[in-house]
């Protein structure tokens, strides 16, 4: 059993408001093979969502070692697959992503915090001067491009000079943070005025999360906290930023087929109907539009 199950659990407040009153929505289960169940909670002051208690933050970190990359593991859907075997799917879902950054930002110092192997650096088109900043040292050594400059850590540990990105991407990044306020603090200070950060992440308003529930495909004990659009743009305003644009990318990745979108429908139809007469929850959310938020920051 890996130290990851084996940490206590911590109790948390709201990292939006600060509230510690919540009230209790889902049960789901945890990490890989830890046995525990885990709360998902909604914040009764401000209607942030969030697990509680949580991984603590070393466990959490921790989590992400070698075998994050390398497990051979199924998804919702039931496709086997490893975070690195995936990487010609993931490359093109980040160009995705980077379609709706260059109508922003084309060139420039850009920071890819919690890079993973750098997969969305190496979708990136035009001149830049890349970062990569990741708690994990098997994650950075997997990074093929040698001109990213590297640093293992958090980024608060990595002090990089005030006003100095151009462009900061976090997928998949900012939903397994402990220190929410802290982070955004440090973003503020490292991005140059007229800077933008874009923020991929899964989007607990979604048409699926509804419909599904607790079986909705993106819920994962160690995602520790899950935004909306709404929640997401207070939590940015609330810390110099302003929110310019939302896109929720589906077609066109990995995730989208034409068989696969008619199949999803008729589930969703399907999983509603069962809602309306209040029988048991079985069915899993499948892809769909609306699922993952990508989000357009600015720094005024």
């Amino acid at each position: 059993m890996v130290s990851l199950q084996l940490d206590p659990l911590v109790s948390v407040a709201c990292q939006l408001c600060e509230s510690d009153k919540a009230e209790p929505l889902y049960k789901i289960s945890g990490f890989k093979e830890d046995p525990r169940e885990f709360n998902i909670v909604k914040c009764e002051a401000c209607g942030f969502v969030y697990i509680n208690p949580a991984y603590s933050k070393k466990a959490n970190i921790d989590s992400y070692d070698t075998t994050y990359y390398t497990d051979q593991v199924a998804d919702p859907s039931g496709k086997v697959r490893s975070f690195l075997s995936d990487k010609k799917e993931k490359t093109n879902d980040h160009r995705v992503e980077w379609k709706f950054i260059k109508k922003y930002k084309v060139s420039g110092k850009i920071l890819d915090l919690g890079s993973g192997p750098g997969f969305f650096l190496d979708a990136l088109e035009g001149h830049w001067e890349k970062f990569a900043v990741d708690t994990s040292e098997f994650s950075l050594s997997n990074i093929q491009d040698p001109e990213v400059k590297k640093f293992k850590g958090e980024l608060l540990e990595a002090c990089f000079e005030e006003n100095f990105f151009d462009a900061i991407y976090m997928g998949h990044t900012l939903d397994r943070l402990t220190n929410l306020k802290e982070t955004l603090s440090e973003l503020n200070r490292v991005l140059k005025p007229g800077g933008i950060i874009c923020i991929v992440t899964p989007n607990f308003s979604s048409l699926c999360a509804k419909v599904f529930k607790n079986k909705y495909r993106l819920l994962y004990s160690n995602h520790l906290v899950y935004f909306s659009p709404e929640t997401l743009k207070q939590l940015f305003e609330r810390n110099g930023f302003k929110l310019i644009d939302i896109y929720y990318p589906f077609f066109g990745t990995s995730f989208f087929s034409y068989i696969g979108f008619l199949k999803g429908t008729g589930k969703i139809i399907t999983q509603a109907i069962l809602n309306l007469l209040s029988m048991p929850q079985k069915l899993v959310s499948p892809p769909y539009r609306g699922n993952i938020i990508c989000a357009i920051i600015s720094k005024d």
